[in-house]
């Protein structure tokens, strides 16, 4: 992590607890005016939770604490792998087992930006219970996301990208190929918002619309012009606010 909640004079507390997957898992927990529900924050690939911390101030500013969570491997939590969202789930159950034990009266936001929102998804469709969910510039399957990056740095998708994911199912003993959030957001049965550029190309709008089609009547997409795989709430700061605040308005 690169500076923490007091680089933007927000109070801050830290939190240690254990995940489902054997790793110890570090949190930031921000409070609010607002106590009726918290919002735990979920970060990208390769990334840690200080890349949050342009939300946690959005939502601050919204009245709702928040809870910025490193997963496993990253920022202050143990471990050193990644596995793209899959035993990161478990990061997200443990946080909101964790919120659950230490204020059960509060509501809890599910809220999850790339990877993090494949965690999320996956979390919710393994039995994990939220209040809301909102994510951001979430992939619809990892072999889209990984044919995109290929892509992008001016290889062919195809083979490529079948072999990453086989290899890398070879070594984790898991079959990444059936790591697909469109599946996992079948489960989703609370008030949902998706969230995406327009000119994402790791995670394109039609992958969004797909999720939320997946989730039905639950979902609400947003998209957000000329904005690339970035945060939104750092390219498009006053509609990210308005359009968040306005969803956990109705929510609660």
């Amino acid at each position: 992590n690169s500076r923490t909640p007091a680089a933007l004079d927000l109070p801050f507390e830290t939190y240690r607890f254990p995940s489902e997957n054997g790793s110890t898992i570090e949190a930031w927990y921000i409070p609010a005016k607002g106590e009726r529900l918290v919002v735990l924050l979920f970060h990208g690939y390769a990334a840690s939770k200080s890349t949050l911390l342009s939300a946690a101030k959005a939502f601050h500013e919204l009245g709702y604490p928040t809870m910025l969570i490193d997963f496993y491997g990253s920022g202050g939590s143990s471990g050193s792998d990644t596995t793209v969202g899959v035993e990161e789930a478990h990061d997200v159950a443990a946080a909101a087992n964790f919120i659950r034990r230490k204020w059960p009266a509060r509501k809890i936001g599910l809220y999850g930006i790339s990877m993090g929102g494949a965690a999320v998804l996956r979390a919710v469709a393994n039995g994990v219970k939220a209040h809301a969910v909102i994510i951001e510039s979430v992939f619809d399957t990892l072999l889209h996301t990984a044919k995109n990056r290929f892509r992008l740095t001016g290889l062919p998708g195809s083979p490529f990208a079948e072999l990453l994911i086989f290899w890398g199912s070879l070594q984790r003993g898991t079959n990444f190929f059936a790591h697909n959030p469109v599946d996992y957001a079948r489960a989703v049965r609370t008030p949902a918002m998706i969230l995406n550029g327009e000119l994402d190309q790791h995670a394109p709008v039609e992958e969004a619309r797909r999720i939320a089609q997946a989730m039905g009547e639950n979902a609400r997409l947003v998209t957000y012009p000329e904005v690339p795989h970035r945060a939104i709430v750092e390219a498009r700061p006053s509609e990210w606010r308005r359009d968040v605040g306005e969803f956990l308005q109705r929510v609660l």
